[in-house]
C-alpha cells in the first residue's frame, strides 16, 4: 500500500524551494545590526522637560510646607492625611525622575527657534548649549545635587517630617538657583557675587 501525500506536486515544489532558501541562508554569516548611539530617544527639550515635570513637582514639595497668611487667618497647606502625604511623595518621584530626563544624550535646549525672552539677564538656549558641551560634568553635577536633595525630601515625606520636608525644600530651591546663575543668567551671578 502506498502512502498518499496530501500536497500536490506544485505545493511540494514550492515548499522545497522554501526550505532550500531558509537553509541555504542558514550558510551565509548574518552581519548583527550596529548597535544604536543610545536607546534613548529624546523628544522635548531641557526647557520642556522642566516646564512640564521637573518644575511642576518641585512645586508641589514646595507649596507641602506652605502657609498663606490673610485676613480671613492662616491657611496651612501641609499634608494631613495619608493620601495628602502620597500625593506630595509621587511628586518627589516625578521629580527625581525628570531629572534622570535631563542627563539623556541628545536632548536639546529648548525647541528650535526659541530665543530668550530676557536678553539682557538670559542667555540663548545656542549660548547654553556651548556651555553645556564646554562642562558636561558641571551640569551633571548639578542636577546629581537636586537628585540627591530630593532623595532627603522623600525621607521626609516617608517620615511625615514637615520640617525636614521644609528644610530639604530650602536646599532643593538654593541647588536650582545655582544652577541657573552658572547656565541660564551667569551675568546676574556676578551682580549677585561679592566683590573680592
Amino acid at each position: 500500500m502506498s502512502a498518499m501525500n496530501p500536497l500536490p506536486n506544485a505545493a511540494q515544489a514550492a515548499l522545497l524551494v522554501m526550505l532550500g532558501g531558509i537553509l541555504g541562508g542558514c550558510h551565509n554569516e548574518a552581519k548583527p545590526a550596529a548597535a544604536p548611539a543610545s536607546d534613548f530617544r529624546p523628544r522635548a527639550s531641557i526647557a520642556e522637560v522642566m516646564e512640564s515635570v521637573v518644575v511642576p513637582s518641585a512645586d508641589v514639595l514646595w507649596n507641602a510646607t506652605a502657609y498663606d497668611i490673610s485676613a480671613e487667618g492662616v491657611k496651612d497647606f501641609s499634608p494631613k492625611t495619608d493620601e495628602d502625604w502620597e500625593k506630595v511623595e509621587w511628586a518627589g518621584v516625578n521629580l527625581a525622575e525628570g531629572l534622570n530626563a535631563l542627563l539623556i544624550p541628545g536632548r536639546r535646549v529648548a525647541p528650535p527657534g526659541t530665543v530668550s525672552e530676557s536678553p539682557e539677564h538670559e542667555l540663548n538656549p545656542a549660548q547654553i548649549e556651548e556651555i553645556l558641551k564646554k562642562e558636561p560634568q558641571v551640569w551633571v553635577g548639578f542636577v546629581h545635587a537636586l537628585d540627591d536633595t530630593v532623595q532627603e525630601i522623600q525621607e521626609a515625606i516617608r517620615k511625615h517630617d514637615l520640617k525636614a520636608l521644609n528644610e530639604a525644600g530650602g536646599a532643593l530651591d538654593e541647588v536650582c538657583e545655582n544652577c541657573h546663575l552658572h547656565f541660564w543668567y551667569p551675568n546676574d551671578a556676578k551682580i549677585i557675587s561679592p566683590q573680592k
